[in-house]
């Protein structure tokens, strides 16, 4: 007796300690785009898969690569997606659908520095419904995390209280039960279900030019290079056609930056080449249907606005297509 009413005790305190946590994430944890990302994800229509950066987000345009390529395209890149990230999005979308390509927008700099744990570390993990990928998108990437942020989804946001009103009013709306995309709509972006952003033109941009993250071969990870050949063996076995893209930049930072890109232009063509997967590399590009005047992009980074973006991906896209045709 005195033993059941011992385990009663630690089942009431852990039933309620859970209570807890969920109320703390349900009021704290924000309406995100990566939730209306999974959502589409798991319900949208697609053959292919844009995964990569931010660059990707604002760069790649999926109705565009659709008209050219005929085959319909969702975009779920997002900045601080890491190469394993990239996998285990990849995976999802093969749970849900039948898909025909990747293509995989690959910024050097993430294969060269180790995540931080901020709140774009758990985004996917956190918005990934159960199933046997996301135990393993566990076992690969959580178990290395501060276990607060792995346990306490709100942990990353404790310092947001004031904000509690507007996110539960939010999370009560039919927008939120409904995975609307107007919350992430404003005067400098516009977001659509195919997880595109179009990035607008506003006063301020370029004001700053802050450094990218850049590939430096002596802190190569090999955490990025194991995803790569886990992502690479994926596709092989599922059929899926694997391209990479390495996006364009403006002129100014390229020059700054041009040894360190330069080797990464090296180092992943070569990496690529040997693994037979096409690399479309737009950084040191000179053509002229390639952006790389400064006030065609947002920032000295490289996040195009939706006019840049929209033509490159028609230039891309007929790119693509010339790749598996031959040219004709």
């Amino acid at each position: 007796m005195r033993n059941f009413k011992k385990w009663m005790i630690v089942l009431v305190f852990a039933a309620v300690f859970l209570g807890i946590n969920e109320m703390l994430t349900y009021a704290l944890y924000p309406y995100t785009y990566t939730r209306a990302d999974l959502h589409h994800l798991e319900t949208g229509d697609y053959e292919d898969v844009l995964v990569g950066t931010s660059h990707g987000k604002c760069g790649l345009d999926p109705q565009i690569l659709e008209e050219v390529t005929g085959h319909k395209t969702v975009n779920v890149c997002q900045g601080g997606e890491y190469p394993l990230d990239v996998y285990y999005l990849v995976r999802e979308a093969a749970r849900h659908r039948k898909i025909s390509r990747v293509i995989y927008e690959l910024d050097p700099g993430y294969w060269a520095v180790q995540p931080n744990q901020t709140a774009d570390y758990i985004a996917f993990y956190h918005e990934f419904p159960w199933s046997v990928v996301k135990l393993e998108y566990f076992k690969d990437k959580m178990l290395e995390a501060d276990f607060r942020t792995t346990l306490f989804p709100w942990y990353l946001y404790r310092k947001q209280f004031k904000h509690i009103p507007r996110t539960l009013e939010q999370k009560r709306s039919e927008v939120y039960k409904n995975y609307g995309v107007e919350p992430f709509a404003s005067e400098v972006q516009e977001y659509r279900e195919d997880g595109f952003i179009l990035r607008h033109h506003a006063p301020g941009d370029r004001a700053i030019q802050e450094s990218p993250p850049l590939w430096r071969p002596e802190e190569l990870k090999q955490d990025a290079i194991d995803a790569f050949e886990k992502l690479l063996k994926f596709c092989e076995e599922n059929e899926v056609e694997l391209d990479v893209v390495m996006m364009p930049i403006p002129q100014v930072t390229y020059e700054k930056y041009q040894p360190e890109y330069d080797a990464a232009i090296q180092y992943f063509t070569s990496f690529m080449d040997k693994r037979e997967v096409p690399v479309f590399n737009y950084l040191d590009d000179m053509r002229p249907e390639i952006p790389r005047k400064p006030e065609m992009f947002g920032d000295y980074e490289g996040h195009m606005y939706k006019e840049t973006a929209m033509d490159f991906s028609r230039f891309f896209a007929k790119e693509l297509m010339e790749e598996y045709t031959g040219g004709k």
